[in-house]
C-alpha cells in the first residue's frame, strides 16, 4: 500500500446518508454516516438531502467538504469507519489500544511478536490489520491484573531475561559468600546468614510456579512473615498481610477477643481458636460466648468446631458473640 492510502481522489453521494470514496491507492469503499449525524450535533446540517448530496473533495484530497472551512470530514477518520463497517479493522483501534496500554511502539511490538516497523504500517493504516492481531491485542488485555498490588502489564521477553539474569547475579554472590566464610568474621557473618537466606528464598521462589510444600515464598523483605491472601476481588484480587480474626459482641462494638493467623488458613479451621480466646478473656466477667455468628466463609467444617453453636449470615463479616452469664 502506498502513502497515499488517506488521499482521496473522488467522492459521490449516495442515498441515505452513503459516500462513496475513491482513494489515491486505488480502494474503492463505501461509508455509511448516518450514525454520525444523528448522534453529532455539528453533522445535523447533513440531516438536508440537499445539502449532503454536495459532497466534494477538500483541498489536498485530505477530506470531504460540504461547506468550505465550516463542515467536512477528514478522509482518514472516513477511510476507517469505512473499513470497521466492512467487518474489518481499522487503524484507530491500534491508536486506542496503544493509548490505554500505555505502551511505546518498541513495548508493543515485542509483546505482539512483531516488527516495531509493521506495527507502525499497521498504525498508520499503510497495511491492513490481520485478527490475528487484534485478537493478540484483547489477549494481552484480558490476562493483564486489575489490581493494584500487581503489576499492571505482562513482563516482556527483555524483562524476563533481565529477571533471570539477576538470579543468576544473586545466585553467584551467595554462592562466592559461602565459599570465603572462613575469611569473614563471625560478627559480619551472623550479620550476612539473614540477608543471604532472604536472597536465596528469592532466587530459589523465582524460578517456580507454586511454593513447595512447607517452604512459604517470601513476598515482602522487611517483613517475612506476610502471606498472599486471595480475595477474589475485581478491584483488587490479591492482598498480601496477615490474616487477623475479631470477635466482638453482638449488641453494641466491644471487642472479645483479636487473634492473627498465619499461613492464612481456611476461615473455618480458625473459629475454635478464636472462640477459644474469646472465652479466656471473658471469663473474668463469668461471661460465655453461646452462639456465634459468622460470614459464609466459615461454612463446612462442623468437625472443626465441636459443640459449637453458630449461624453463617451474608450479613456478618466478622465474628459476633452473644453469650449470657454462666450458671
Amino acid at each position: 500500500m502506498s502513502k497515499n492510502h488517506f488521499i482521496l481522489t473522488a467522492v459521490e453521494a449516495l442515498p441515505d446518508y452513503c459516500l462513496r470514496l475513491v482513494y489515491a491507492d486505488g480502494q474503492i469503499l463505501q461509508v455509511d454516516l448516518a450514525g454520525w449525524i444523528n448522534t453529532t450535533q455539528a453533522l445535523a446540517t447533513l440531516k438536508e438531502a440537499a445539502l449532503f448530496s454536495q459532497a466534494k473533495v477538500g483541498f489536498g484530497g485530505h477530506g470531504v467538504d460540504w461547506i468550505e472551512d465550516e463542515l467536512d470530514l477528514a478522509a482518514d477518520n472516513l477511510r476507517n469507519l469505512a473499513i470497521e463497517q466492512a467487518g474489518g479493522i481499522g487503524h484507530e483501534r491500534i491508536w486506542n489500544w496503544l493509548h490505554e496500554a500505555g505502551l511505546t511502539l518498541e513495548q508493543a511490538a515485542e509483546a505482539l511478536g512483531i516488527s516495531r516497523r509493521m506495527l507502525i504500517y499497521y498504525r498508520g493504516g499503510e497495511k491492513p490489520i490481520p485478527r490475528s492481531i487484534w485478537l493478540a491485542c484483547l489477549g494481552r488485555e484480558a490476562v493483564r491484573p486489575l489490581g493494584r498490588d500487581l503489576p499492571m502489564r505482562i513482563p516482556t521477553a527483555r524483562e524476563y531475561a533481565a529477571i533471570k539474569r539477576q538470579r543468576t547475579i544473586v545466585g553467584r554472590l551467595a554462592r562466592e559468600l559461602d565459599r570465603k566464610a572462613s575469611a569473614i568474621g563471625q560478627a559480619v557473618r551472623e550479620a550476612l546468614d539473614e540477608v543471604l537466606g532472604k536472597a536465596q528464598r528469592i532466587v530459589a521462589q523465582s524460578a517456580q510456579r507454586k511454593a513447595l510444600k512447607g517452604q512459604p515464598k517470601l513476598y515482602a523483605w522487611h517483613a517475612p512473615e506476610v502471606d498472599c491472601i486471595s480475595k477474589g476481588k475485581a478491584r483488587r484480587p490479591y492482598e498480601f498481610g496477615e490474616k487477623v480474626g475479631i470477635a466482638r459482641a453482638l449488641k453494641g462494638n466491644l471487642i472479645v477477643g483479636a487473634r492473627a493467623f498465619h499461613r492464612n488458613p481456611y476461615d473455618g479451621h480458625t473459629l475454635n481458636s478464636q472462640l477459644e480466646q474469646a472465652t479466656i478473656l471473658m471469663q473474668d466477667c463469668a461471661v460465655a460466648p453461646e452462639t456465634v455468628f459468622v460470614d459464609l466463609g466459615y461454612r463446612g467444617v462442623d468437625a472443626d468446631n465441636p459443640g459449637g453453636a453458630y449461624r453463617a449470615s451474608r450479613q456478618a463479616q466478622a465474628l459476633e458473640c452473644s453469650g449470657e452469664k454462666a450458671a
